[in-house]
């Protein structure tokens, strides 16, 4: 898949994202291949919005924590990986998304 498109609508809404990203990074046993892209929202506005465009665009998708207890093949993940933690700056992970009750799904539509 031609990743162009997704990385110009990252761009666009100043979502960070990054092609190739290994897993090892973002897994607590620190193993995995590359992901095709990995990306950021930094809010839940801006994850609706992601979820939105890769839905229309029929990009293939997973979301992610904060990798503990998440086993990644060697050969990586093809498609997009969504994170919802990110480093605010101190070490620290925050949660991007942090309503109680509330499904993947139902923030997804």
């Amino acid at each position: 898949m031609a990743w162009q498109t997704v990385e110009q609508f990252c761009v666009n809404e100043e979502i960070q994202y990054s092609l190739n990203e290994s897993m090892k990074l973002h897994t607590s046993f620190h193993i995995g291949g590359n992901a095709d892209l990995f990306i950021s929202p930094e809010n839940e506005n801006k994850l609706c919005t992601l979820l939105s465009f890769l839905k229309a665009e029929r990009v293939p998708f997973m979301i992610i924590g904060r990798g503990s207890n998440l086993v990644v093949s060697d050969d990586g993940i093809c498609g997009a990986v969504i994170s919802l933690a990110l480093s605010s700056g101190d070490g620290a992970t925050v949660p991007t998304v942090e309503r109680a009750g509330r499904s993947v799904a139902s923030v997804s539509s």
